[in-house]
């Protein structure tokens, strides 16, 4: 190799240095979005894997509330997308640069449409487990859905040791999300929520329902020891609609009184 070669060939080797260095400093959406499946492609398995199992067992076994959880993923999620190029350039399975970030945009395209899917079945699912609450029927998808669901995923709920703290946490919560003053939720008689509707007429609220909580520590469907039973005022008088019995898992069995008419 002759001098005007040896030049040329240093001069090569550093611009694909520089370029090699430059894309270590890109974010991996790949990695981000597809965690150890991406690390099993790019020889990045056990760097991704073994943590993500970790903060699995442990999100089993404790108690903190889901929010914590969920950021302490995000927070693993976000540490991949920043090591992703490192981590995969280093497995040496790439021979080039042209290469490397080829098949890494391909990742990146597939965690975008991954987040496009996930945002709109959270948006859909979320459209029908916070319902219109100016809609009584609306009532029975509150009963069904958004509360059991709060209840089992809440370890502060999912533990409560009576249907009376169920009752007051609830209220609360739903006070403070309601955007109007339409409705609005208030305790009677220790574990029941009143359902309470304004009246533009009369300017005041009235009950047009109730919700009615039964609850034991630990809630099993074959002891039928935790429920939720609806009833809706008709004509000062409370009606059953709806009782619903639950687990700890989210399950539930539920019974229709209007069906039975």
């Amino acid at each position: 190799m002759d001098t005007k070669e040896f030049y040329k060939h240093n001069e090569e080797l550093k611009s694909q240095n520089a370029n090699i260095n430059k894309e270590m400093w890109h974010f991996n959406w790949g990695a981000f979005g597809f965690g150890w499946i991406w690390g099993l492609f790019n020889g990045a398995f056990r760097k991704t894997f073994l943590p993500w199992i970790l903060l699995t067992i442990y999100s089993m076994i404790t108690t903190l509330p889901d929010i914590y959880l969920d950021c302490a993923f995000l927070v693993l999620m976000i540490y991949y997308g920043i090591r992703g190029n490192t981590w995969a350039w280093n497995s040496l399975r790439y021979d080039n640069v042209i290469r490397f970030k080829k098949i890494q945009r391909m990742w990146a395209i597939a965690a975008v449409v991954e987040v496009i899917v996930v945002a709109t079945t959270i948006t859909l699912s979320m459209m029908h487990i916070i319902p219109d609450i100016t809609n009584f029927n609306s009532s029975y998808v509150l009963t069904n859905r958004a509360i059991i669901r709060e209840i089992t995923k809440d370890n502060t709920l999912k533990f409560a040791p009576d249907g009376e703290y169920v009752a007051t946490q609830i209220v609360e919560r739903y006070n403070s999300k309601t955007k109007t003053k339409r409705r609005r939720y208030g305790i009677y008689n220790r574990n029941i929520i009143v359902l309470k509707k304004y009246n533009p007429t009369v300017k005041k609220y009235e009950i047009e329902g109730a919700i009615l909580f039964s609850k034991q520590i630990r809630c099993s469907l074959k002891l039928k020891n935790c429920s939720i039973a609806f009833y809706k005022n008709e004509n000062n008088k409370f009606i059953m609609k709806e009782k619903i019995y639950y687990d700890h898992k989210g399950k539930t069995l539920k019974i229709n009184y209007e069906d039975k008419k």
